[in-house]
């Protein structure tokens, strides 16, 4: 049943170790394989999930499809394939990491974390209802990788004021990196533990909307088109 496979897990626990979770080439799909019951006991649609789920294993956004999560603990990692739309609606906490391969959009707010790296690569276009790409009122415990993105992927990373309204910035335990992205960003009002680092892209990010000069999030180093943000 599919109650057997969503765990009253808590979030720093992870998932136990009698459980063994198994990615299958069916998108959006997952079997849970725990001690004593059948994978057809246990079988949960990936995406689209239910408000309040805990998914023990990881989660596959299919291409083409848009996956909104409220309040979803994921313990193993979040992938978003070509096309897909990662737009989460409420807090998602993650166990492993997140990665986007020429993904339709990506966002994440709403107080969310992310135990591992967050990389976005090759994005080709904005979050529903938004004209940009956001990452606000989160954390990511690992370094976050924003590259390649299309002419018509734009985004907001932290920044409070307009058109980003971020309630609060994102905090990075690693590095920040925002390399050959064409469609535009602001950076800003994040802590960075690690470097913050921007480099060849067209047209260069700001770090409020209009200036490359604003002193406003906190890191170890700024480097190339990030430096004076």
């Amino acid at each position: 049943m599919l109650m057997r496979c969503l765990k009253k897990t808590i979030y720093a626990a992870l998932v136990p170790a009698a459980v063994f979770c198994l990615s299958v080439t069916t998108y959006a799909q997952t079997i849970c394989n725990d001690a004593g019951s059948s994978p057809a006991d246990c079988n949960t649609i990936g995406c689209p999930v239910p408000p309040g789920t805990t998914v023990p294993c990881d989660l596959i956004v299919p291409p083409n499809a848009t996956c909104t999560l409220d309040n979803v603990i994921v313990t193993g990692s979040v992938s978003v394939e070509q096309g897909g739309c990662l737009n989460p609606t409420g807090k998602l906490m993650v166990g492993g990491n997140v990665n986007a391969y020429q993904a339709a959009c990506l966002s994440l707010g709403f107080g969310s974390e992310v135990v591992g790296n967050l990389s976005a690569s090759g994005t080709t276009g904005n979050t529903p209802a938004h004209s940009f790409n956001f990452l606000c009122n989160s954390k990511v415990d690992g370094s976050v990788n924003i590259e390649n993105s299309g002419a018509g992927a734009k985004w907001c990373i932290g920044y409070q004021g307009s058109p980003c309204d971020c309630a609060v910035g994102v905090t990075v335990g690693g590095s920040l990196t925002f390399d050959g992205n064409d469609g535009g960003g602001i950076i800003g009002n994040n802590t960075i533990t690690g470097s913050l680092s921007c480099a060849n892209n067209s047209p260069p990010p700001t770090c409020n909307g209009s200036s490359t000069s604003c002193n406003n999030n906190t890191a170890s180093s700024k480097i190339g088109q990030c430096s004076s943000f």
